[in-house]
């Protein structure tokens, strides 16, 4: 009896959405570390976040939610030699 292995990779685009607010003005590594910071909670959650690897900061991230991508792509990374015809 034969064994057929396919390995599949799905891919998709999704976006997730921040609103951080601070006191100060942030650099691109701050202001990622900021979010960073705050993971990815659920959908309306405030994050208070008072430090970052680059010291001390007064921001508040807010987790606006994922939007999910909705049109997989699909790879076959092994195995599509012994895939059967349609």
């Amino acid at each position: 009896m034969n064994t057929y292995t396919y390995v599949v990779e799905e891919s998709t685009y999704d976006s997730r959405r921040y609103t951080v607010k601070s006191d100060r003005k942030l650099t691109e590594s701050e202001l990622q570390d900021c979010y960073i910071e705050a993971g990815i909670p659920d959908e309306g959650t405030t994050t208070k976040v008072d430090e970052i690897p680059n010291g001390k900061v007064n921001v508040t991230v807010y987790y606006d939610g994922t939007d999910y991508g909705d049109d997989g792509q699909m790879e076959i990374v092994q195995g599509s030699e012994d895939l059967k015809d349609d």
